[in-house]
Order: C-alpha cells, then sequence, then structure tokens
C-alpha cells in the first residue's frame, strides 16, 4: 500500500516538474515569438493597392457612370483598390495634396476639356509624353494635332449638343420637319407664340444659370458656331464681327418677342429639359446625353437634328465638341497602376460610348452601326459634321463664359446692342478683367 501511494506521489512530482519545465519554456519563448510576430507585421505591405479616380464636377460624370469599366477591370487586377470620388474644378485646382487634406491628393483626374488648359497651367498633372512614345503605346491613343503642345490626358469620349424638338407641338403648329435655318426657327417661333391654346407653352429656352457649367457652351456658342463664326485668332480671343453681332442680334431678338421662357439666366440646362419632356418647350438645345432622360418620359415624340444655322450659311453640321479627357496627377503614387487603368478605359471606348450615351471619342471608329435609328441618326451627323474644339483647351474659359453670361444679361435686360455687348467682352478679355 505504501508503494503505490509512493508511486503516486512521484508520478505527481514528475508532472509537477513537466509543468512547471513547460511553463518555464513557454514564458520564455511567447514574448520573443510576439516580438518577431510585431515586427513583421510592420514591414508587410498592404494587401491591395490603392488607386482613387478624381471626377470633376462640372464635367457631368460621376463614379456610376464609370463603374462597369471599373469593375471589370478590378476583375482583372484583384490586388488593387479603385475608389472614386467627385470635386469641383475649384476643389481639385487648388488642392494642397501635402496638408490635412489628404483624400485631395487622387492619382487620375477626369476632366471637361474646357478646363485642360488650367491644370496644365497649374503644373497638377504628369506629363504623358514617355507613356506614349513606349512601343506598347499605339499612335491612336495620341492627342489629336490641335491638341496641347505636351501629352498631358487622353482623350476618352466626346459629345455633341443638338436641337431637340416635340414632334407633336411642331406638328399642330402646321410644321411637319423641324427648323433648318435661324429664319425658320424664328417663323416656328412666332407661330408657337401665336398659336391659340398654347398658353404655358414656349418655343425656346436658355438655361444660362451660374450653377450651369455648360450653360454659355450649350445655349450660346452653339449657335455662334452654327453661324461659321470662329471666337479665337491666333490663340487669343476675338469676339467681334458683323456675323457675331448678328448672331448675337438673334438671341436677343428671342427675348424681345417673349418666344423664350421665362428664366434666361436662373433656370439650369437640367431644369429646361425636364419642362422640355413636360410638353412646355418645343425646341430646345441638349446634350446627346440627355436623350435616354428624354425618351423615359416622351418615347418617340421628339426628334434631335442640327443647330440652325444662317440662310447664307449652308454647309456640313457645325457641333460644339464637348471632350472628356483622362490625366494623371503628379503627384500620385500609383503612376503605373493609372497608367494602365487609362489604356483600359481608352480601349474600352465603344463599351466608355454605350455606357454614357454618347458619340465616339477621338480615334474611335464604330465597328458596328447603332441599331438605334436615332443614334444611328446622330453618328451621320456627327461623322459628317464640322466638329469645333477651339474653347476646349482656351486658358480662362471658364472665365470667359462667366464673362459672357453677365454682358447678355445685361443686352436682355437693358435691351443693349449686340455690338457693345461684343465690344464689353473683348475688352474685359483684353484688359484681364476676368481671367
Amino acid at each position: 500500500m505504501a508503494t503505490k501511494k509512493m508511486s503516486k506521489l512521484e508520478a505527481c512530482g514528475t508532472c509537477r516538474f513537466f509543468y512547471k519545465s513547460h511553463k518555464l519554456l513557454v514564458l520564455l519563448v511567447l514574448p520573443a515569438f510576439l516580438i518577431i510576430r510585431c515586427s513583421g507585421s510592420g514591414e508587410k505591405k498592404p494587401e491591395k493597392e490603392e488607386l482613387l479616380i478624381s471626377i470633376q464636377r462640372e464635367s457631368g460624370l460621376d463614379g456610376d457612370d464609370f463603374a462597369p469599366l471599373i469593375g471589370e477591370y478590378a476583375k482583372l487586377h484583384p490586388k488593387l483598390r479603385i475608389s472614386t470620388e467627385t470635386r469641383s474644378f475649384e476643389e481639385l485646382l487648388n488642392r494642397h495634396p501635402d496638408g490635412a487634406d489628404k483624400t485631395a491628393a487622387g492619382d487620375i483626374l477626369i476632366l471637361d476639356g474646357r478646363y485642360l488648359r488650367d491644370f496644365i497651367k497649374g503644373q497638377d498633372l504628369l506629363s504623358l509624353e514617355d507613356y506614349l512614345s513606349s512601343d506598347s503605346s499605339p499612335a491612336t491613343w495620341a492627342l489629336p494635332s490641335d491638341s496641347p503642345p505636351a501629352p498631358w490626358a487622353l482623350p476618352l469620349n466626346a459629345s455633341i449638343d443638338l436641337l431637340f424638338y416635340n414632334i407633336d407641338l411642331l406638328k399642330e403648329a402646321g410644321f411637319d420637319r423641324p427648323p433648318g435655318t435661324m429664319a425658320d426657327y424664328l417663323r416656328y417661333a412666332r407661330t408657337l407664340r401665336d398659336r391659340k391654346g398654347n398658353a404655358g407653352v414656349y418655343a425656346g429656352a436658355l438655361g444660362l444659370s451660374p450653377d450651369d457649367s455648360r450653360g454659355i457652351y450649350r445655349d450660346v456658342l452653339s449657335w455662334i458656331w452654327a453661324s461659321g463664326i470662329f471666337l479665337t485668332r491666333d490663340g487669343a480671343l476675338d469676339f467681334n464681327g458683323r456675323a457675331l453681332n448678328r448672331t448675337l442680334d438673334f438671341l436677343a431678338l428671342l427675348e424681345k418677342e417673349s418666344l423664350l421662357a421665362p428664366g434666361s439666366f436662373e433656370k439650369t440646362g437640367e431644369q429646361r429639359i425636364g419642362e422640355f419632356t413636360q410638353g412646355k418647350i418645343a425646341m430646345l438645345i441638349g446634350s446627346v446625353r440627355d436623350i435616354p432622360r428624354v425618351r423615359e418620359k416622351m418615347g418617340d415624340r421628339f426628334g434631335v437634328t442640327r443647330i440652325p444655322e444662317p440662310e447664307d450659311n449652308p454647309g456640313k453640321p457645325v457641333f460644339g465638341l464637348s471632350v472628356w479627357y483622362g490625366a494623371i496627377f503628379r503627384e500620385s503614387a500609383g503612376r503605373e497602376a493609372a497608367w494602365d487603368l487609362l489604356i483600359f478605359f481608352k480601349e474600352k471606348g465603344p463599351m466608355l460610348t454605350e455606357q454614357l450615351k454618347t458619340v465616339p471619342g477621338h480615334s474611335e471608329t464604330a465597328s458596328v452601326r447603332p441599331e438605334d435609328p436615332l443614334y444611328s441618326k446622330i453618328w451621320d451627323m456627327y461623322e459628317g459634321a464640322d466638329l469645333v474644339r477651339e474653347l476646349l483647351d482656351f486658358p480662362g474659359e471658364a472665365a470667359l463664359e462667366d464673362a459672357l453670361r453677365r454682358e447678355l444679361e445685361l443686352m436682355f435686360r437693358e435691351n443693349r446692342g449686340a455690338a457693345e455687348t461684343a465690344l464689353a467682352v473683348q475688352r474685359g478679355w483684353d484688359q484681364r478683367s476676368f481671367r
């Protein structure tokens, strides 16, 4: 009995010995393991590389417009995390990447071409010359010949403005086709105004609110370019001439004869499109991108055509071209990934065109004609038109549009003449009072 009892005590003593020994081993090894573990985690790279796309708010685009392409690209690059943000021109131009607002330092910039020169001047962009000259970059990815001297951005897509018209309202007024000239437009507008039962219906409208960054470009410059007028000469503003004054007089006459819906300088283009879909406006200049919204409300009860031109200036359709560019911020820490994504956007041009509901971008040709008759008509006009892009790279273009808006408002409300209005715009530019 005593022997068995001693065996149990001995056994227990042995357990105590091993327990104490292992406990001591754990206490010795665990700290070293934790030190190695922690020091290793500090050097470990993030699981995914971050890439931020900053979209200029004035471009009319947002993250949803690029979501399908980003999603497709992300599947091919699972270690890349891509996010988007939308910021105004001023926020992007005046951002401080080394300051407290770290989100301001993006990688890719998607912008309206009218603001490209301002970003170049501010030294915000990375030159793409080395990328474009590499063997992996076909020449078709380069900028058009009339673009800035250094390749600062890739043109991704384009759009044009057209004259939208309400088929039913024109038919009720006795017209079976849209106006082709400015004289036609005036005749149609006066008939619509004088027709009984048309209370609350206006022939046309302008959306020149300061809240609409494209108002002047769309509703004023479109008429000027359709008249065969160019506003720059040798890189400088040339805002004068008989033809220009005639176009300004035409716009003033529309206002004077109450042919335009009220609120020309208070309403935005988006609000005007809403009024058009409600049957309150018969004819309106809008973007190709507005077609899905209009079609949703009106079905096939509307059409689109070229901007009416002077009777003595027949020829090809003339459209002011809106171009969206993709650029890389100079401070980007992910330049290679940013460039690769821009290439992807460029290669997927037809997909982006379909997503944005626009027209082909630079160097992009349609492999398949649109089956939709309306878009097929637009592509025919686009391919056979003279495309004006003279202000896309013009420095201070946004300030010029603001000044033109102010002078036009004075012309409309104080019955000031077109020549005086044009002179005020030119003088302000020459004196750099609004640049």
